[in-house]
């Protein structure tokens, strides 16, 4: 139990080693090997951890397993020596932050705007001073550049992280059918591993850089990292829905960012990324039914209204013939008894053809509606028209469009013409 418990610490203290990063050192690359030893021994004497470099190479390779800065003249970038800079530091997963101090020497040509851009044209973060330069100003760039790679890891330290951090491979097979991306970063938001990365890119455009360097610097970056900020800083769950602009379309993503520890402090974030373009799709769509639904709605509370009002029409003359039924004396009179069960017959026919428009439309609802088409007699519709306005003043429209909508056939068309002729209305008045 004692040799279990002396390995288990053991292999804290180691893991704890592995973790820890180194303080960053100054590559010295200079033109003679006496020139890097003198430089180095200037900055021991200052506390400033030094190692000098033989060529370009091997300052790659020292930065390779330990962050750095690289301090050089500009005689060691002659000929090719920027290209290979560059082409050494962009093979780093950290290489777009390594600053380069270099030392020019004063010149007339070319212009000083020119010499800055052949820099920054070709490395990410040149930081340029003029010989002879100042051990004052030399030193506070150097301390300067080491601040802001302090909080970069070995990329030893970054492949244990990974190693650690990332879930269990049966849990990533069990999730490999899911649209959902899993991912985790350190304290400088660069990702150490992920899962079903954004938009289908390879893993390695990830690792090791922010989301302001894949997803390109904007509002869509500022608003992710600043929601993996509020973890950092709170300790607490960050949850918020985000659009993200890929290379196939803009998605929307509902972002869940928690806080990592490592039981002392805050070491990162680790978060998921659920798609939630669907869903939104949905809710469109739900909503548009729903407005779909309270316009039915509002048609259906005006029918009622109509029909209501259509229904209340025929109860009148019914009423009046009643009326008139009732007050007839014994016996009555056969040319008021006549007028009273007409009126009635023509009412209760209507009301019979609004309860059949009724079922109509429940038949028409449930899709069993057969239409039915049948010759009228144009006669019959005069009269009732007629009837309908014999106690007020016909007008002539009125009756064009009350016949024209009471006739179906076209062949009744000629005959209301010759009707209207006959009646010789004027349509100028």
């Amino acid at each position: 139990m004692q040799n279990a418990s002396v390995r288990s610490m053991s292999s804290m203290e180691d893991h704890e080693q592995l973790l820890a990063t180194p303080p960053p050192v100054v590559l010295v690359l200079a033109p003679t090997a006496r020139d890097a030893v003198s430089t180095c021994e200037f900055l021991s004497t200052c506390g400033i951890p030094s190692e000098a470099c033989g060529d370009i190479e091997a300052a790659c390779g020292a930065l390779a397993r330990r962050p750095g800065i690289v301090l050089l003249t500009d005689e060691v970038l002659a000929k090719d020596g920027l290209t290979r800079l560059a082409q050494g530091l962009g093979r780093l997963a950290h290489g777009r932050d390594v600053p380069v101090l270099v030392l020019i020497a004063p010149r007339r040509e070319p212009p000083a705007a020119e010499i800055v851009r052949t820099f920054t044209e070709v490395l990410a973060n040149p930081i340029l001073l003029t010989r002879p330069v100042h051990p004052i100003t030399l030193l506070s760039a150097v301390e300067s550049a080491r601040r802001a790679i302090a909080g970069c890891r070995a990329p030893a330290a970054v492949a244990e992280d990974a190693a650690r951090y990332a879930p269990d491979a049966d849990l990533l097979a069990a999730l490999h059918t899911m649209p959902l991306t899993l991912f985790g970063q350190d304290r400088a938001l660069r990702y150490t591993w992920i899962h079903n990365p954004f938009g289908r890119r390879p893993a390695a455009d990830f690792i090791g850089r922010t989301d302001a360097e894949w997803l390109g610097a904007g509002e869509e970056a500022e608003a992710l990292e600043a929601l993996k900020r509020r973890a950092l800083e709170t300790g607490a769950r960050q949850r918020e829905r985000l659009r993200l602009t890929l290379p196939d379309g803009v998605h929307h993503y509902d972002v869940s960012i928690a806080p990592r520890h490592n039981g002392r402090e805050t070491v990162g974030v680790v978060g998921a990324a659920l798609p939630i373009d669907e869903h939104l799709a949905l809710q469109e769509r739900l909503r548009r039914q729903a407005h779909q639904l309270v316009r039915m709605d509002q048609r259906k509370n005006d029918f009622i209204a109509q029909l209501a009002h259509e229904l209340r029409n025929p109860l009148a003359p019914i009423h009046n013939a009643l009326h008139v039924l009732r007050i007839q004396p014994t016996p009555p009179d056969p040319a008021h008894f006549r007028w009273a069960i007409d009126v009635i017959g023509r009412q209760l026919m209507q009301l019979t053809r609004l309860v059949d428009d009724l079922l109509d439309i429940a038949r028409m609802t449930h899709g069993s509606l057969r239409l039915r088409t049948e010759t009228i007699e144009l006669g019959n519709a005069l009269r009732d028209f007629a009837h309908r306005h014999q106690r007020r003043p016909l007008d002539p429209y009125e009756l064009v469009f009350a016949l024209f909508a009471a006739i179906e056939q076209n062949e009744g068309v000629p005959f209301i013409a010759h009707l209207l002729h006959r009646m010789d209305i004027d349509f100028d008045r």
